[in-house]
């Protein structure tokens, strides 16, 4: 198996161009970079840890999260969540472009780094990545989620577990999710960077409560006249 590669490029005025490629194993998803020399303070484990963290301190100085985003945090410190930016983004499969506030497209990558790091509680998501989408909306994210989700537990059913179809576990997910960006924006607001990158992590945990409420109540009710085939009698 070979590698798995996104590339993202930011193009802001009166400032030169950034560019990011993410190399991600093709099988496991797991992320492939070299990690920062010289590691932050706010980097350590024990910095704001997450309440639902997997990982002993002794064993991981580091909260792998941290490291990950550590290059794009620092190369946008300075920048301000409303400066406007052209991104290109090369996926495998296509490529895209849009203009848009930088915690946007901050957002997107820093999400990839995020799931792909090997934070136990994110892994969950990793699925999600191998089908990126890069300026998905919340009704895309959410359905994404849930596909993601009922594919695995279709998986768990052939393998001869019990399948969830009530999707009970995609809301704990999530619920830990939203852990992990409080934990983390706690971690941003101890750095002297601008609000690129913390409302970047406030946009990822907003389509995280999305998901996480809309979980709560009736999901699929919206989706009743899109899947009108499948209801008739």
């Amino acid at each position: 198996m070979g590698d798995l590669t996104f590339k993202y490029r930011f193009v802001l005025e009166g400032a030169k161009e950034m560019d990011f490629e993410v190399c991600l194993d093709e099988k496991t998803l797991a992320l492939k970079c070299s990690l920062p020399e010289q590691h932050p303070g706010w980097a350590k484990l024990d910095f704001h840890k997450c309440p639902t963290c997997q990982l002993d301190s002794p064993e991981h100085e580091y909260c792998p999260v941290a490291l990950a985003v550590y290059r794009p945090v620092v190369v946008f410190k300075d920048f301000l969540s409303y400066d406007d930016a052209d991104i290109y983004i090369e996926t495998p499969e296509r490529n895209y472009h849009k203009r848009v506030p930088l915690h946007v497209g901050l957002g997107s990558l820093v999400g990839i780094y995020m799931v792909t790091c090997g934070c136990p509680t994110l892994d969950w998501l990793r699925p999600m990545v191998r089908y990126h989408l890069p300026f998905a909306g919340e009704d895309e994210t959410l359905y994404r989620a849930m596909g993601m989700y009922l594919v695995g537990q279709h998986l768990v059913q052939k393998q001869g577990g019990t399948p969830d179809w009530e999707m009970g576990g995609l809301q704990k997910i999530y619920d830990d999710v939203m852990e992990v960006n409080k934990s983390f924006l706690a971690r941003l607001q101890n750095t002297p960077v601008k609000d690129a990158s913390l409302n970047a992590i406030i946009t990822l945990d907003c389509f995280a409560m999305n998901v996480s409420f809309t979980l709560e109540g009736e999901p699929l009710t919206d989706m009743r006249k899109t899947f009108g085939m499948y209801l008739k009698k």
